[in-house]
């Protein structure tokens, strides 16, 4: 897989700067029925960094993420994207500032791969940009490994294909801010190793990334930094060596775990134990 820049709008020319702030958290909360589904929520994710969001089922993560996206609207607190309230931007131009992968996208209509990747750009409609909008699709789906499918229907691939295609749209978008909602669930070993060092390189370019996971692993050997949430709070948040540890996640997970390293390198190693 072959990582190479994005190109930048015209209507966003100027690169934000490794450590400025893509997009913050302050004390959040979402409930329905009466139930805090995440309460008092406060996060910030910087350019330059990955930040996993990790907890048990029914932890708040996938609601977390809609609320930093702006796909769901905090009954207390703020969420800010560049600085500026998400309620603030109008809908092209928060495309042009955030891209979201959600969990799974259904496209009922037989477009093909290279449509499906093309729809990422039309934020961009009439705004000049540095690149040919064929240059960045073609790059996208040589980023994601999905070159060989442009010709094929999206209705006829396999799930992980159409995870990766999916990932392609978005990165096509050419957005600096990136959330991607368990990006590796239907991924293979290659293809999940493929996915999280190209989230690492995007960020390496400036992106501020934020991925929910399950995996604790490739949480701990891809993440700058790790979010821990249970019951709609964070419980923990730092670089993966601080809040990885066997009493943090035995206690977040309800389960014994072991942490080691593996041998001869610093990697965390993670084990549930049996």
């Amino acid at each position: 897989m072959r990582l190479l820049a994005r190109s930048r709008s015209a209507i966003d020319r100027s690169t934000p700067e490794i450590g400025a702030v893509g997009v913050e958290a302050e004390d959040v909360t979402f409930a329905i029925g009466g139930r805090n589904l995440v309460d008092g929520v406060s996060l910030t994710v910087r350019h330059g960094e990955i930040v996993a969001v990790l907890g048990p089922n029914g932890a708040g993560k996938s609601t977390l993420l809609g609320l930093l996206t702006g796909d769901l609207t905090p009954h207390h607190g703020t969420v800010r994207i560049a600085g500026r309230p998400v309620p603030d931007y109008a809908q092209r131009e928060l495309a042009l500032r955030r891209g979201v992968l959600p969990q799974s996208v259904t496209l009922s209509f037989p477009f093909t791969v290279d449509e499906v990747v093309r729809m990422g750009r039309a934020p961009h409609a009439g705004l000049p940009s540095e690149e040919s909008e064929d240059t960045i699709v073609a790059r996208c789906l040589a980023e994601t490994d999905v070159a060989h499918l442009a010709d094929r229907t999206y209705p006829s691939l396999s799930g992980g294909e159409r995870a990766r295609v999916s990932l392609a749209r978005v990165l096509a978008q050419g957005a600096p801010v990136l959330f991607l909602d368990e990006p590796t669930a239907a991924l293979d070993l290659k293809h999940t190793e493929d996915v999280l060092r190209l989230a690492r390189a995007r960020a390496r370019l400036g992106d501020a990334v934020v991925i929910v996971l399950h995996d604790l692993n490739l949480a701990a050997a891809y993440a700058d930094r790790i979010a821990l949430l249970a019951g709609g709070r964070l419980v923990a948040c730092g670089v993966p060596d601080e809040v990885c540890t066997a009493p943090v996640l035995s206690d977040l997970y309800g389960h014994p775990v072991e942490v080691l390293r593996r041998p001869g390198t610093d990697e965390l190693l993670i084990l549930p134990s049996r």
